[in-house]
């Protein structure tokens, strides 16, 4: 597990605890529409113990613990069933129990505050440095504490009680993409006689006096766009700016594009007066998108980027009626697995 390299600002044990609303609807209308709350805990300090933990609501007789990440890719799809209860009234439905689900906004909203609840006030997150991250398009019609008319400096809400205080440890970063094209593309400004060009690091916005809170994160060039020339111009020619042929105009409709787009880091909340760094934090996050494992760097900062990929493990699975026997899943003895 990657430790980040960051400067003095987080402790040494510092985790990440991601937050990713997973749909359980796909590209088909036959699917049931669902969110199942995903939590990601990546401790790359731990001196025993798995560094990578994914939160079991129905772990330890319903209350919720933490298991392995792989356990928990396995868990999902039962934890993303289809009860009876949640189908349409409709009989004609039946026949197809994940035709239809019900999308009630405000059911999924206190099935998220408990959710954060649990998690948050597990022995493994309180009182311990964590920073909470969760993906702002992905999860703020949920968690309305993450949009901008609600939130509130260094103060966090979780259910239908008051705003309070972060409490000790925990760090509040609400990660932003050009989804919805709500972060622009990015240049590097170069001299006024030179071209633009590409700049990879964490940047904050000039209008931020004191203590900045809003911070950028920019990627070198992937290794699909290689080739891909900041100059490049498919909409005319240009003059060639280097080689024998220097000053004749070229076109460039047959290389590559590529359209960087910034990701936003905007620290919520934190302890600054017990010494946290804002900007401590937001580069852990941008170092958490180098994974060692991966050529590129990731579209969001490893612990997030795993939360997000729980996804693809969330099935649409109708659960089966105790009542019939006919429905009752067939129950395989561990000998009959064994081979003679």
């Amino acid at each position: 597990m990657p430790l980040p390299d960051v400067p003095a600002g987080l402790p040494a044990d510092t985790q990440y605890l991601a937050l990713w609303m997973a749909s359980t609807r796909r590209d088909s209308p036959s699917c049931p529409r669902r969110k199942l709350p995903v939590a990601v805990l990546v401790r790359p300090g731990a001196d025993e113990g798995e560094h990578v933990l994914g939160w079991d609501p129905e772990a330890v007789h319903g209350i919720g613990g933490w298991t392995t990440y792989p356990r928990l890719l396995t868990r999902l799809p039962a934890l993303a069933r289809v009860a009876p209860e949640e189908l349409d009234d409709d009989p004609r439905l039946q026949w197809v129990p994940w035709s239809v689900h019900t999308r009630d906004l405000e059911k999924q909203r206190e099935t998220l505050d408990g959710f954060l609840q649990a998690v948050l006030r597990s022995p493994e997150v309180v009182d311990r440095p964590t920073v909470l991250m969760a993906h702002s398009q992905n999860a703020r019609q949920q968690w309305t504490w993450l949009q901008d008319g609600v939130v509130r400096k260094d103060l966090i809400r979780t259910g239908i009680a008051p705003p309070s205080g972060i409490g000790p440890g925990l760090k509040l970063v609400r990660v932003r993409t050009n989804d919805q094209r709500e972060t622009g593309t990015w240049w590097g400004v170069d001299h006024p006689d030179e071209v633009n060009g590409y700049s990879k690091g964490l940047w904050k916005r000039g209008d931020q006096a004191g203590d900045a809170r809003v911070f950028y994160s920019t990627a070198s060039k992937a290794s699909t766009a290689g080739k891909a020339a900041a100059v490049a111009d498919k909409l005319g020619t240009r003059p060639m700016r280097t080689g024998a042929n220097k000053g004749e105009p070229t076109t460039d409709i047959g290389v590559p594009g590529w359209n960087p787009s910034l990701v936003e880091f905007a620290v919520l909340a934190c302890e600054a007066d017990a010494g946290d760094d804002p900007e401590s934090i937001a580069m852990a996050l941008h170092q958490f998108r180098q994974a060692p494992d991966h050529l590129d760097w990731l579209r969001l900062p490893l612990p997030l980027h795993l939360a997000r990929h729980a996804q693809e493990y969330v099935l649409p699975v109708a659960a089966a009626d105790e009542e019939d026997p006919e429905q009752a899943p067939e129950v395989v003895e561990p000998s009959a697995l064994v081979e003679d």
